[in-house]
C-alpha cells in the first residue's frame, strides 16, 4: 500500500507520525509525509519521502500570536491555521493519488485527508492522540480550566451549544467553503460526528489512562502512547552532557514546541529554581524568550531528545501536551503541569489523579507557588513510588508498533469485506 500521512499540528503530532511512517516503511509499504516547513529536517534525517507545505514565516507568524497563551482565544489562532491548511495539504496529496491501494492518514485537524476520502473515494485513517477528541456524556473530558461538570441530562444540550456558537462558527464555516468548491455538500456538527468519520480511527493512548466510553465512535479503537523520540537510542549532545554532570539533578522547563511567548514562564521558572537552591534546563527553540545572559546554574537548548533527558531530571515542569506527558511518565520523573488550553487541561487532570504530578494554572505560576509545588513532588516518596510504578506500566510500551499493526490489521480487514 502506500500512505499518505498528513500530521497537523506541534512537534508532538509530527514525532509520532515519522515514527508510524518508519515502521510501514518497514514493512514493505510506501510513505509519503505532508508535513509544514518547521518539521522538513527531522522527516528528512528519517529518510522518508516528504512534501514541505507552507513557509517557516507562516509558522513563526501563528506561534508569535499572544493569543496561542489565552486558553479561549487560542481557539481563532487554531481555526485560522488549521482551515489555512486544507488546500495546501489537500492539493498536494491529492496529485499524488496514483492507485487505488493508496490510504491517506491524517491527525484529529487533519481535514485535507476526510476530504480526499470523501472525493476521491481512498481509504482514510484518522489518529486522535488526545482522548478529548472524543465526546462522552458518560465520562466527559475537562475542556477548560475549571474542574466543573453538568448533570448527565444536560450535557447533550451544552455540546449541541458548544458546536452551534463556537465550534462551527470557527471551523465548520470556513471548511464548508472550500468543500463548495470541491463540490462537497455542507457539513455540521464538526467535531461531534465528522472528524471520526474515517475508515480507521486510532487512539493513541492506552485504556488505563482513558478508557473507552460506551458512547465513543464504535470503530474507534484505542492502542497505546506513541513515545517516538527520533527513534530508538536517542543520545545526549555533549553540551547537555556536561551540564547535566557538572551538579545536582536540574529542573527542566519547557513550554511546549508551539509556544514563542512565554517570557514569562521563564522569568518565574528561574526564580523558583533559586528559591529552591536548584540548577535548570530551559527547552525552547525561541531563545528571545529568555534572559540575556541566563543565571549560574542555568542552561538552554532548543531541543534535547526526551528519551535521554527525563530520566536525568529532578523534575519536569511543562504544558501538559499528551506527547510530552507520557514521556515524563516513562521516564518517571515528577511533573508539574501548567496547563493553558485544548486538551492541556484534561491530560493534566488525568496525570494528576495518577499520583505523578501537580497541576498550576497560569495565574497561579508565581515563584513562590511554583517552588512550594515543585518541592512537594521532589521531596514526596508518595510520589516517587507513584512515577516509578507508572513507569514499569510503560516499560515494554511500543505504541507506534502496536498502532502501525492496528492501522493494517483494519485496513485488511475493510478490503475482504464486499
Amino acid at each position: 500500500m502506500r500512505f499518505l500521512m498528513h500530521p497537523l499540528g506541534s512537534h508532538g503530532d509530527v514525532l509520532p507520525f515519522i515514527g508510524l511512517g518508519k515502521a510501514l516503511q518497514a514493512r514493505g509499504h510506501q510513505v509519503h509525509l505532508y508535513v509544514h516547513a518547521p518539521f522538513v529536517s527531522q522527516v528528512y534525517e528519517a529518510g522518508l519521502a516528504f512534501t514541505s507545505l507552507g513557509e517557516m514565516e507562516d509558522f513563526e507568524r501563528v506561534v508569535r500570536d499572544p493569543k496561542l497563551v489565552h486558553s479561549r482565544k487560542i481557539h481563532h489562532v487554531l481555526a485560522e491555521a488549521t482551515l489555512a491548511s486544507v488546500p495546501l495539504a489537500y492539493q498536494a496529496m491529492r496529485d499524488d493519488l496514483h492507485s487505488s491501494a493508496t490510504v491517506v492518514v491524517g491527525t484529529s485537524l487533519s481535514f485535507a485527508c476526510r476530504l480526499l476520502q470523501e472525493k476521491h473515494g481512498v481509504r482514510a485513517v484518522t489518529v486522535h492522540f488526545s482522548p478529548v477528541v472524543f465526546r462522552s456524556h458518560i465520562q466527559p473530558s475537562r475542556m477548560s480550566e475549571f474542574k466543573v461538570d453538568a448533570p448527565a441530562f444536560m450535557r447533550p444540550l451544552l455540546w449541541s451549544l458548544v458546536d452551534r456558537w463556537i465550534a462551527d462558527p470557527l471551523y465548520a464555516r470556513g471548511l464548508n467553503k472550500y468543500r463548495a468548491e470541491l463540490g462537497l455538500p455542507p457539513v455540521n456538527n464538526l467535531f461531534r460526528d465528522w472528524i471520526h468519520g474515517a475508515d480507521v480511527v486510532v487512539g493513541m493512548f492506552p485504556e488505563w489512562f482513558a478508557p473507552k466510553q460506551a458512547d465513543w465512535p464504535t470503530h474507534a479503537s484505542l492502542t497505546d502512547f506513541p513515545l517516538y523520540d527520533h527513534g530508538d537510542g536517542a543520545l545526549l549532545p555533549d553540551d547537555v552532557k556536561a551540564f547535566l554532570d557538572d551538579g545536582g539533578a536540574p529542573i527542566g522547563f519547557t513550554p511546549g514546541t508551539f509556544t514563542a511567548t512565554a517570557r514569562k514562564f521563564f522569568e518565574v521558572s528561574i526564580e523558583a529554581c533559586h528559591r529552591l537552591g536548584r540548577r535548570g534546563i530551559l527547552l525552547t527553540r525561541f531563545a528571545d524568550q529568555l534572559p540575556t545572559p541566563l543565571p549560574k546554574g542555568f542552561a538552554h537548548f532548543d531541543y534535547v531528545p526526551f528519551s535521554a533527558l527525563l530520566p536525568r531530571l529532578a523534575a519536569f515542569v511543562h504544558h501538559g501536551g499528551i506527547g510530552t506527558t507520557s514521556q515524563a511518565m516513562q521516564a518517571g520523573v515528577p511533573q508539574l503541569i501548567r496547563p493553558v488550553a485544548v486538551d492541556q487541561f484534561d491530560t493534566a487532570s488525568r496525570t494528576v489523579a495518577l499520583g505523578i504530578a501537580r497541576e498550576l494554572l497560569p495565574w497561579s505560576y508565581r515563584p513562590r507557588a511554583t517552588a512550594a509545588a515543585l518541592a512537594a513532588l521532589i521531596d514526596n516518596a508518595k510520589v516517587h513510588r507513584s512515577c516509578v510504578e507508572v513507569a514499569e506500566r510503560l516499560k515494554s510500551s511500543d505504541g507506534i508498533k502496536v498502532t502501525c499493526d492496528r492501522i493494517l490489521d483494519e485496513l485488511g480487514n475493510l478490503a475482504e469485506r464486499p
